[in-house]
């Protein structure tokens, strides 16, 4: 089963080659993103369903105690949000890449 702390490599590894495999130029890519949002529902819900079974199933294992699976998953999905946004900004600022992150 994956676990929170593997999840967030791989997603942020998915937004680098995102960025890098869809070869656009700056303008463009700011212009398609609002375009992408509404397609992006169905993988955030399953994202959202992934990180709930895996801290309902921690809760039940006692693993560790979060009183509401999903709205910690929630959480948790927002702020996995943001941080991508941020990821996508701030490899469209010219001259930077996702690898001067970290």
């Amino acid at each position: 089963m994956m676990t929170v702390v593997s999840m967030i490599p791989r997603r942020q590894g998915m937004v680098e080659r995102m960025i890098r495999d869809l070869r656009m130029t700056t303008a463009a890519l700011r212009d398609i993103l609002p375009l992408v949002e509404p397609c992006l529902a169905g993988p955030r819900a399953r994202e959202l369903a992934l990180l709930e079974a895996i801290f309902e199933e921690g809760r039940v294992r006692r693993a560790f105690t979060v009183p509401n699976p999903r709205a910690t998953a929630r959480a948790l999905a927002a702020g996995l949000h943001q941080i991508e946004c941020t990821m996508v900004r701030f490899c469209l600022m010219p001259g930077l890449r996702a690898s001067n992150l970290e």
